[in-house]
């Protein structure tokens, strides 16, 4: 007999994979898929411990199961297949002791027990098997009612849209006490070898708009586990695909969305985006790494301290941050009327707020959407010729759209200009309306002048309180009277649409996957500031604050004389 030999048309079965073939050696067995791209699966001969013929779906299957209790079953032998394959072992690796034929119960009965063998889940009925569960396709394990257990499985990203896949399985436990106890016993055994090593930090209570509820969030170097009072999930790191901090309207809560993929599940409802709810002016807190200041350089480098201080928000933030290892996209360019990031309006029936970043749109909190502009066919404007509100479709290339309704009309002239500046292709805008965008792109320039001179005010007048300095008086003087001067030019400016339109400059975009996963330093830059704003300032401090706003007031003056010229 040939040292190698091959076997066509077999399957493994708990995976969309298709048919393969099987390769039998003297090193063992080597299943290869026929479809290119996917993953091949091998059992060392030495790490074989069992094998057993069972009756399949599609000819007899073969169970092999390795020393530390784990199986893969190859499906699809025939009766020539079944006499080759152990005539080939028996002679290759001196197999003698045969291979026997399994159990199966065929009563057809949804009673049982369930038993834990090695790392497979059998469900018994009498002293036969009916089937069985590997327990590393299992994802988690949720108490779904007083005595009912639902076993979530991975999601399979290598199956196709028309394969069939095991989602979900629920088992009746006959008290509670019994499915308390068979919870705790899976929950023990489930989740990849990945979900290892000691907590990094612990984060109680925290208040999740999607999926909703309080979840107590835990830190590992691989993972984050989510523990809520009817569900927990465990979450590697590696499927987080982006992440976004976005601050609200009323200036008190920010939203921290952490968009993944494969999604988490509950049930029937899949969560590709988490929604964290933070608040902003709360007590400080302090804590410190479950991890040696060494090893936490070697990995993190300076991202990551042995000892934070903040606010929660900000502490959570940074610690994701750096665990992730992914950029943090937050709000950069749009303003809107009201100063704030993000405008109110709908999505079907549910209220949210709307986020115009520099490379997609994202809308929170139910559904949360995430909409890249590159997929952006064209945005139409809808209902303009109303007072008071104005609706958004968004036309994607694939063909589908979303509508966003009863957005302020006041708000028209800042998004107008933004997606312009993003290169959106827009429709439905009245050409009155185009005339009168373009002369407001001045007012909202002396907005953000208006805002500049509130802010050197008020800054200059807290440091003649702490300083008593007579310069400091002179200083807000000058500044008042240098912007005030700038609105005089602004106004007379108002007439010239052509500097008006080169007036606002894009900074940048963000980069990456699909435009998003790598962003630019100015994001990164700017989100770092934020972290660690709490921080008070000494003396050297303040110089160099005062510095960097004279340079930041000095910014648009500088902006304006070029447009001048």
């Amino acid at each position: 007999m040939s040292s190698v030999q091959i076997i066509d048309s077999i399957y493994v079965t708990d995976q969309s994979l298709g048919a393969g073939s099987l390769r039998l050696s003297k090193a063992g067995l080597l299943w290869t898929p026929r479809t290119e791209g996917l993953y091949t699966i091998s059992v060392a001969r030495e790490d074989l411990a069992s094998l057993r013929w069972f009756r399949g779906a599609r000819g007899d299957q073969l169970r092999c199961t390795r020393q530390d209790g784990s199986t893969v079953n190859f499906e699809g032998f025939r009766a020539a297949d079944r006499v080759t394959f152990e005539a080939y072992i028996k002679e290759t690796w001196a197999w003698t002791s045969g291979i026997p034929r399994g159990e199966q119960s065929v009563l057809g009965w949804n009673f049982g027990q369930i038993r834990i063998l090695g790392e497979t889940i059998l469900f018994m009925t009498g002293s036969e098997t009916a089937f069985e569960l590997p327990i590393s396709d299992v994802a988690q394990v949720v108490r779904s009612g007083r005595n009912e257990l639902a076993l979530e499985f991975h999601l399979d990203d290598t199956a196709s849209k028309t394969d069939e896949c095991l989602v979900e399985m629920r088992f009746q436990a006959p008290s509670e006490e019994e499915a308390v106890a068979l919870h705790a016993e899976l929950s023990a055994r489930v989740g990849p070898a990945s979900f290892t090593g000691e907590s990094l930090a612990f984060f109680e209570e925290l208040a999740f708009i999607v999926p909703r509820g309080r979840y107590d969030l835990e830190l590992y170097p691989t993972y984050l586990s989510m523990h809520g009072k009817s569900f927990d999930y465990k979450i590697l790191y590696k499927t987080v695909r982006r992440m976004f901090l976005l601050p609200k309207p009323d200036e008190i809560h920010l939203a921290l969305v952490i968009s993944l993929d494969p999604p988490i599940r509950q049930g029937n409802t899949t969560y590709p985006h988490l929604v964290l709810q933070l608040r902003r002016e709360e007590d400080e807190i302090e804590i410190e790494l479950n991890m040696a200041e060494e090893e936490l350089k070697r990995r993190y480098g300076d991202k990551l301290p042995s000892k934070l201080r903040g606010e929660p928000w900000q502490v959570v933030t940074k610690v994701l941050r750096a665990l992730v290892d992914k950029p943090l996209h937050a709000p950069k360019n749009f303003v809107t009327s009201q100063g704030a990031h993000a405008l109110r309006t709908a999505l079907g029936a549910n209220d949210g707020y709307l986020y115009p970043l520099e490379n997609c749109f994202f809308f929170v909190n139910k559904p949360p959407t995430y909409l890249r502009y590159e997929d952006v066919d064209f945005v139409e404007f809808k209902r303009l010729e109303m007072d008071r509100r104005f609706d958004l479709q968004v036309v994607m290339l694939s063909g589908s759209s979303l509508l966003f309704t009863n957005l302020e009309r006041s708000e028209f002239s800042a998004l107008y200009h933004f997606l312009e500046s993003k290169q959106v292709r827009m429709v439905g805008i009245p050409p009155s309306l185009l005339r009168s965008a373009a002369s407001g792109k001045t007012s909202m320039r002396a907005a953000a002048v208006r805002a500049e001179m509130a802010i050197a005010a008020e800054e200059a007048a807290r440091r003649e309180v702490e300083d008593g300095d007579e310069d400091q008086a002179d200083e807000r003087n000058l500044i008042l009277h240098g912007k005030r001067e700038l609105l005089s030019q602004d106004d007379e400016d108002d007439e010239d649409d052509e500097d008006d339109e080169d007036f606002a400059a894009d900074d940048g975009s963000e980069d990456g996957e699909g435009g998003d996963d790598n962003d630019d330093d100015d994001d990164d830059e700017a989100l770092e500031a934020e972290l660690e704003a709490e921080e008070p300032l000494d003396d050297t401090d303040r110089d160099a604050d005062t510095g960097d706003r004279a340079a930041a007031v000095q910014e648009p003056e500088q902006s304006m004389d070029a447009q001048k010229t």
